[in-house]
């Protein structure tokens, strides 16, 4: 029933939004390789859909005619790459620019013809039933046309890489097969060697790098094959188109770079402030002047919780021994090892109860009545309760726990302070 009613109130609450955003000056756009159409609110022109071709000097047309007619959003649908030019005259413009993916529109019934298509574009989004795509910034835009030029040309040099292996392979050279990279240093060496003319394969094994992990004889025997003039010649200008792709590559890493500098030098990187607070008693030094204000501590219960002091009970275990009547110790128990704990608390009750037989100290005073009921039925009956090593190990603990924050600190560029508590 809670269920129900938390989905009821959530539907309630998601009907009162608005489901999109109405744009009465605006206009549906319909591209194609030749020909591209346009359409505008039946009130702003006497002929509210127009005809305009593929070139510049159209482009710029549909530009001034959305101007001065008023129109501030224009929505078209990304079709292949004829909408980029466009879409960037426009935005230069200062028209907000709908990119729509087609599958979107795809179902709207009536769609018979390109005048339809952008007055369906042109309807759907004014009443704001279109969502537009992300297109980043100009500069992101430059700098990702030409990494991805750049992967083109990855597989292209990987192509090149096929072909030099496909005339070694027709010249039974199996030099491919013996070392990994034939594109590395052994394996351009020796290609380069026998473009040159260099046959023996004695001489040719030699020229392999000192890495190569197969020995100078089973390269010898890999580079002994049948000598073609026609193989010969597409290795070598599949050679020259490898090394052609690779020098490409380094002229568009050189761009990617000039651009990653360009975006450096306009872009602000904002990072907040860290405010680490510490115990000032770990950290030795006085607290500021104007600590920042506590955060609100949240004082319902949980279901698993249980009953009674206590949290003040495990305070004090922690802390000297409380006032109370002394006891005289039983008789002291042997070193005996216990299950491994995770808790701070029961690892220090594990640690007291399970101290060898030469370490016990003098007859302690009792632990309160509480505490002894919620925990005294997992400590031997025999074993006395050393109060003073749970304050040590929490010291301890905390100095590792300061120990272990400073240098992370240190690493992130920041310096803790001390504030009061």
């Amino acid at each position: 029933m809670k269920k129900h009613k938390q989905a009821e109130a959530k539907t309630k609450s998601e009907a009162i939004k608005s489901i999109g955003e109405h744009e009465p000056d605006s206009a549906g756009i319909d591209l194609g390789a030749n020909e591209i159409w346009v359409a505008v609110p039946a009130d702003r022109d006497q002929k509210p859909v127009r005809q305009f071709g593929a070139f510049t000097r159209d482009l710029l047309a549909i530009v001034e005619w959305l101007v001065q007619l008023g129109v501030r959003s224009v929505a078209m649908e990304s079709t292949g790459v004829y909408w980029i030019p466009l879409y960037q005259l426009l935005e230069e413009a200062g028209l907000k620019v709908c990119l729509v993916n087609a599958r979107h529109v795809k179902n709207v019934p009536g769609r018979k013809s390109d005048v339809r298509d952008c007055q369906w574009l042109q309807y759907l989004h004014s009443v704001g039933l279109l969502l537009g795509s992300f297109r980043p910034a100009q500069a992101i835009c430059a700098s990702r046309s030409i990494y991805r030029y750049r992967q083109n040309l990855l597989s292209m040099a990987a192509q090149h890489v096929q072909h030099m292996q496909a005339a070694l392979d027709q010249m039974n050279i199996k030099l491919h097969h013996v070392i990994d990279d034939l594109t590395g240093v052994t394996g351009q060496a020796i290609v380069a060697a026998i473009l040159k003319g260099q046959r023996d394969p004695v001489q040719l094994a030699q020229l392999g790098d000192k890495r190569i992990k197969a020995s100078e004889a089973t390269i010898a025997k890999a580079l002994e094959g049948d000598w073609r003039k026609e193989h010969l010649f597409v290795l070598e200008k599949a050679r020259a188109q490898y090394q052609e792709v690779q020098k490409q590559i380094q002229d568009c890493d050189q761009e990617l770079w000039n651009y990653t500098r360009q975006l450096e030098a306009c872009t602000r990187v904002i990072k907040p402030a860290k405010v680490m607070r510490l115990n000032p008693q770990l950290v030795g030094t006085e607290p500021l002047s104007n600590p920042p204000t506590k955060k609100r501590v949240r004082t319902k219960t949980s279901k698993n919780q249980p009953e009674g002091p206590w949290q003040l009970v495990l305070e004090k275990s922690y802390a000297a021994a409380p006032a109370a009547a002394k006891i005289e110790s039983a008789k002291p128990c042997a070193w005996r090892p216990l299950p491994y704990t995770t808790t701070k608390a029961t690892s220090a009750i594990n640690t007291g109860a399970c101290a060898p037989d030469w370490e016990l100290p003098k007859p302690l005073q009792p632990w309160p009545t509480n505490w002894l009921e919620s925990f005294g039925p997992s400590l031997p009956a025999n074993c006395p309760l050393i109060p003073m090593s749970f304050a040590y190990h929490e010291k301890a603990h905390q100095q590792r726990r300061l120990k272990h924050l400073a240098a992370s600190a240190r690493q992130m560029g920041y310096q803790l302070t001390p504030v009061a508590t």
